[in-house]
Protein backbone atom coordinates (compact mmCIF):
# COMPACT_ATOMS: atom_id res chain seq x y z
CA UNK A 1 0.00 0.00 0.00
CA UNK A 2 0.92 3.36 -0.68
CA UNK A 3 2.73 2.61 -4.20
CA UNK A 4 2.33 5.36 -6.92
CA UNK A 5 1.48 3.94 -10.11
CA UNK A 6 -0.14 4.68 -13.56
CA UNK A 7 -2.23 2.67 -15.26
CA UNK A 8 -4.66 3.06 -18.27
CA UNK A 9 -7.67 4.86 -18.29
CA UNK A 10 -9.51 4.52 -21.30
CA UNK A 11 -7.62 5.54 -24.06
CA UNK A 12 -5.41 7.53 -21.54
CA UNK A 13 -2.97 6.81 -18.49
CA UNK A 14 -3.94 8.10 -14.81
CA UNK A 15 -1.69 8.20 -11.72
CA UNK A 16 -3.39 6.85 -8.60
CA UNK A 17 -2.04 5.30 -5.33
CA UNK A 18 -2.26 1.84 -4.26
CA UNK A 19 -4.48 1.04 -1.07
CA UNK A 20 -3.92 -2.57 -1.05
CA UNK A 21 -3.90 -5.80 -3.46
CA UNK A 22 -5.74 -8.56 -4.31
CA UNK A 23 -4.08 -10.47 -2.70
CA UNK A 24 -4.73 -8.77 0.92
CA UNK A 25 -8.34 -8.41 0.08
CA UNK A 26 -9.28 -11.67 -1.29
CA UNK A 27 -11.68 -9.91 -3.94
CA UNK A 28 -12.67 -11.37 -7.26
CA UNK A 29 -12.97 -9.40 -9.88
CA UNK A 30 -16.51 -10.23 -12.78
CA UNK A 31 -14.33 -7.81 -15.03
CA UNK A 32 -10.90 -8.09 -17.06
CA UNK A 33 -7.83 -6.77 -15.16
CA UNK A 34 -5.41 -4.26 -17.26
CA UNK A 35 -2.00 -4.44 -16.70
CA UNK A 36 -0.48 -1.35 -14.98
CA UNK A 37 1.40 0.88 -17.38
CA UNK A 38 4.25 1.72 -14.51
CA UNK A 39 4.86 1.91 -10.93
CA UNK A 40 7.05 4.76 -9.44
CA UNK A 41 10.67 4.33 -7.31
CA UNK A 42 9.91 3.51 -3.80
CA UNK A 43 10.60 7.00 -2.75
CA UNK A 44 7.19 8.38 -3.51
CA UNK A 45 5.71 5.45 -1.42
CA UNK A 46 2.95 7.11 1.09
CA UNK A 47 3.77 6.18 4.33
CA UNK A 48 1.37 4.36 6.11
CA UNK A 49 0.47 7.18 8.39
CA UNK A 50 -0.04 9.34 5.43
CA UNK A 51 -2.66 6.30 4.45
CA UNK A 52 -4.24 6.27 7.25
CA UNK A 53 -4.53 10.07 7.71
CA UNK A 54 -6.43 9.97 4.21
CA UNK A 55 -8.35 7.52 4.89
CA UNK A 56 -9.72 9.55 7.53
CA UNK A 57 -10.33 12.63 5.89
CA UNK A 58 -12.12 11.32 3.11
CA UNK A 59 -14.70 9.30 5.60
CA UNK A 60 -14.67 12.36 7.34
CA UNK A 61 -15.63 14.96 5.35
CA UNK A 62 -17.54 12.61 3.05
CA UNK A 63 -15.36 13.25 -0.38
CA UNK A 64 -13.39 10.79 -2.29
CA UNK A 65 -10.00 9.53 -1.16
CA UNK A 66 -8.08 10.39 -4.85
CA UNK A 67 -9.15 14.31 -3.57
CA UNK A 68 -7.84 14.17 -0.73
CA UNK A 69 -4.47 12.64 -1.69
CA UNK A 70 -4.76 15.55 -4.38
CA UNK A 71 -5.18 18.11 -1.03
CA UNK A 72 -1.93 16.61 0.17
CA UNK A 73 -0.18 17.49 -2.74
CA UNK A 74 1.68 14.40 -3.55
CA UNK A 75 4.30 15.36 -5.87
CA UNK A 76 4.79 14.73 -9.79
CA UNK A 77 7.57 12.28 -10.51
CA UNK A 78 9.71 12.15 -13.37
CA UNK A 79 8.65 9.86 -15.92
CA UNK A 80 12.59 9.15 -16.01
CA UNK A 81 13.06 9.30 -12.48
CA UNK A 82 14.37 6.00 -11.05
CA UNK A 83 16.84 6.62 -9.07
CA UNK A 84 17.27 7.12 -5.18
CA UNK A 85 17.27 10.81 -4.36
CA UNK A 86 20.36 11.95 -2.13
CA UNK A 87 19.12 13.02 1.53
CA UNK A 88 19.38 16.18 3.32
CA UNK A 89 20.92 16.86 6.34
CA UNK A 90 18.59 17.13 9.08
CA UNK A 91 17.80 20.73 10.56
CA UNK A 92 19.55 22.11 13.53
CA UNK A 93 20.14 25.40 15.09
CA UNK A 94 22.82 27.70 13.88
CA UNK A 95 22.67 30.49 16.11
CA UNK A 96 21.75 30.66 20.04
CA UNK A 97 18.41 31.96 20.93
CA UNK A 98 17.52 34.95 23.11
CA UNK A 99 16.93 34.91 26.86
CA UNK A 100 13.32 34.07 27.42
CA UNK A 101 11.94 36.79 29.34
CA UNK A 102 10.55 36.53 32.87
CA UNK A 103 6.82 35.96 31.08
CA UNK A 104 8.32 33.85 28.74
CA UNK A 105 10.13 31.69 31.07
CA UNK A 106 6.08 30.97 33.22
CA UNK A 107 5.01 29.81 29.56
CA UNK A 108 7.59 27.48 28.99
CA UNK A 109 7.41 26.04 32.57
CA UNK A 110 4.01 25.73 32.07
CA UNK A 111 4.34 24.09 28.93
CA UNK A 112 6.39 21.47 30.28
CA UNK A 113 4.43 20.60 33.39
CA UNK A 114 1.35 20.05 30.16
CA UNK A 115 3.20 17.07 29.00
CA UNK A 116 4.56 16.57 25.74
CA UNK A 117 1.40 15.01 23.63
CA UNK A 118 -1.44 17.38 25.05
CA UNK A 119 -2.71 20.20 22.64
CA UNK A 120 -1.52 23.39 24.27
CA UNK A 121 -3.20 26.71 23.31
CA UNK A 122 -0.97 29.71 23.56
CA UNK A 123 -2.43 32.79 23.44
CA UNK A 124 -0.93 36.59 23.09
CA UNK A 125 -1.21 39.71 21.45
CA UNK A 126 1.10 40.07 18.44
CA UNK A 127 4.62 41.06 19.15
CA UNK A 128 4.32 39.58 22.77
CA UNK A 129 7.37 37.09 21.97
CA UNK A 130 5.43 33.73 21.36
CA UNK A 131 7.76 32.92 18.81
CA UNK A 132 10.61 32.33 21.00
CA UNK A 133 8.74 30.10 22.61
CA UNK A 134 8.26 27.86 19.50
CA UNK A 135 11.57 28.80 18.55
CA UNK A 136 12.69 27.02 21.74
CA UNK A 137 10.56 24.13 21.28
CA UNK A 138 11.95 23.22 18.15
CA UNK A 139 15.46 23.11 19.14
CA UNK A 140 14.84 20.99 21.60
CA UNK A 141 12.49 18.48 19.63
CA UNK A 142 15.15 18.76 16.50
CA UNK A 143 18.28 18.09 19.21
CA UNK A 144 15.65 14.72 20.13
CA UNK A 145 15.75 13.37 16.74
CA UNK A 146 12.21 14.82 15.72
CA UNK A 147 10.68 16.80 13.10
CA UNK A 148 8.81 19.48 13.81
CA UNK A 149 5.99 21.13 11.67
CA UNK A 150 5.41 25.25 11.58
CA UNK A 151 1.54 25.56 10.21
CA UNK A 152 1.05 29.43 9.29
CA UNK A 153 -2.50 30.67 7.30
CA UNK A 154 -1.10 32.22 4.65
CA UNK A 155 2.16 32.10 1.84
CA UNK A 156 2.75 35.48 2.78
CA UNK A 157 3.27 34.94 6.25
CA UNK A 158 5.08 31.81 5.52
CA UNK A 159 7.46 34.53 3.66
CA UNK A 160 7.59 36.70 6.67
CA UNK A 161 8.26 33.88 9.02
CA UNK A 162 11.15 32.64 6.90
CA UNK A 163 13.16 36.03 6.81
CA UNK A 164 13.13 35.48 10.62
CA UNK A 165 13.93 32.18 11.35
CA UNK A 166 16.64 31.20 8.41
CA UNK A 167 19.22 32.71 10.57
CA UNK A 168 18.38 30.51 13.81
CA UNK A 169 17.78 27.02 12.13
CA UNK A 170 19.31 25.74 8.59
CA UNK A 171 17.84 24.07 6.71
CA UNK A 172 14.23 24.54 6.66
CA UNK A 173 12.37 22.98 4.14
CA UNK A 174 8.80 24.74 2.85
CA UNK A 175 5.69 24.22 1.29
CA UNK A 176 2.95 26.04 -0.07
CA UNK A 177 0.46 26.22 -3.07
CA UNK A 178 2.50 28.85 -4.90
CA UNK A 179 5.43 26.01 -5.60
CA UNK A 180 6.04 24.79 -8.81
CA UNK A 181 5.58 21.21 -9.32
CA UNK A 182 9.65 20.67 -9.46
CA UNK A 183 9.80 22.54 -5.94
CA UNK A 184 7.17 20.75 -4.27
CA UNK A 185 8.38 17.22 -5.50
CA UNK A 186 11.98 18.33 -4.25
CA UNK A 187 11.39 19.55 -1.15
CA UNK A 188 8.65 16.54 -0.56
CA UNK A 189 11.86 13.96 -1.16
CA UNK A 190 13.94 16.11 1.25
CA UNK A 191 11.49 15.64 3.91
CA UNK A 192 11.16 11.98 3.07
CA UNK A 193 14.56 11.14 3.50
CA UNK A 194 16.77 11.08 6.86
CA UNK A 195 16.09 14.23 9.46
CA UNK A 196 15.16 15.71 11.83
CA UNK A 197 13.38 18.56 9.57
CA UNK A 198 11.59 21.56 10.37
CA UNK A 199 9.08 22.22 7.75
CA UNK A 200 7.44 25.70 7.42
CA UNK A 201 4.39 26.47 5.27
CA UNK A 202 0.48 26.55 5.00
CA UNK A 203 -1.97 23.93 4.89
CA UNK A 204 -0.75 21.35 3.04
CA UNK A 205 2.61 21.07 4.63
CA UNK A 206 0.61 19.73 7.38
CA UNK A 207 1.07 16.46 4.99
CA UNK A 208 5.06 16.57 4.87
CA UNK A 209 6.09 13.23 4.41
CA UNK A 210 8.35 13.29 7.92
CA UNK A 211 9.36 10.33 9.34
CA UNK A 212 8.77 10.99 13.35
CA UNK A 213 7.20 14.40 14.07
CA UNK A 214 7.96 15.71 17.84
CA UNK A 215 5.41 19.14 17.04
CA UNK A 216 3.35 20.67 14.93
CA UNK A 217 2.72 24.77 15.78
CA UNK A 218 -0.74 26.05 14.00
CA UNK A 219 0.02 29.23 14.60
CA UNK A 220 -2.47 32.07 13.96
CA UNK A 221 -4.82 29.20 14.71
CA UNK A 222 -8.11 31.09 14.67
CA UNK A 223 -7.78 32.35 10.94
CA UNK A 224 -10.50 31.02 8.73
CA UNK A 225 -8.14 29.92 6.18
CA UNK A 226 -7.47 26.49 8.57
CA UNK A 227 -11.06 25.82 8.08
CA UNK A 228 -11.67 25.91 4.47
Amino acid sequence: AGRLLELPFGRGKVRGVALSDSASTGKTHAFKLRPLTRCFAPHYDLSPDLIRLAKWMSQYYFCPIGEVFSAMGCPQPLQSDGLEPEGVSGTRRVSELPELNPGQKEVWQALGEAGDRRPILLHGVTGSGKSLIYWKAFAECLERGESCIYLLPEITLTRETLRAIRGRFDPVLVFHSGMSPKERRETWLKARMGGPHLVIGARSALFSPLQKIGLIVVDEEHDGSFKQ
